[in-house]
C-alpha cells in the first residue's frame, strides 16, 4: 500500500526528516513514484521513480521553505505495471485542490473508469463536483455515493 506523510513544524527544518521518511517508504515496496506538495510555496513535485532514484530528489526537496506544511506520497502500485507513470504518481494537482489517496478506491457496480487510476478520477470528479458545491462535505459525500463503495 502507499504511503502517506504530513510534516508540519515551525521550528524543525525536517526536510531531512521527510526525505529518510520517503526513502525508507521506497526501500520497502512504494518503488512506484513519489511526490509532495508544499502549499506555502505552491511547489508540487511527482515523478515515477522510487525517490532514490530520482536525480532531483535532494534537488526538490531542498526548495521546501522552513517551518512549513508539507504532504509526500511514495506509490505502490495497486494494479498493472504499466501504470507506473509519471502522471499517475501523487499529488494530483486540479483546480480547487490537490489530492493525495492512500489505498484502493471501489467503484460501484456500473460505474466506469474514465482514468486508470482510481485516486486521480476521485481528484476528477471531486473538483468538478467543488465547482458547483463550495461546501467540501457536501463534495466529497456526494462524490462518494454516487462513484464508490
Amino acid at each position: 500500500m502507499c504511503q502517506l506523510t504530513l510534516v508540519s513544524s515551525k521550528d524543525l527544518d525536517y526536510r531531512a526528516l521527510l526525505s529518510l521518511q520517503l526513502l525508507w517508504n521506497s526501500n520497502m515496496t512504494n518503488k512506484d513514484g513519489w511526490g509532495f506538495y508544499n502549499p506555502t510555496s505552491k511547489i508540487l513535485y511527482k515523478d515515477e521513480k522510487e525517490p532514490e532514484k530520482d536525480k532531483q530528489f535532494n534537488n526538490q526537496i531542498s526548495y521546501i521553505p522552513f517551518g512549513t506544511t508539507t504532504m509526500a506520497h511514495v506509490r505502490a502500485s495497486s494494479i498493472m505495471r504499466e501504470t507506473v507513470k509519471k502522471e499517475n504518481s501523487h499529488p494530483f494537482d486540479k483546480k480547487n485542490i490537490v489530492l493525495i489517496h492512500n489505498g484502493t478506491l471501489l467503484r460501484k457496480e456500473g460505474v466506469k473508469p474514465i482514468n486508470i487510476i482510481d485516486s486521480e478520477d476521485f481528484a476528477n470528479e471531486l473538483d468538478k463536483e467543488l465547482n458547483k458545491e463550495k461546501d467540501f462535505y457536501k463534495a466529497i459525500t456526494k462524490v462518494f455515493s454516487t462513484m464508490f463503495r
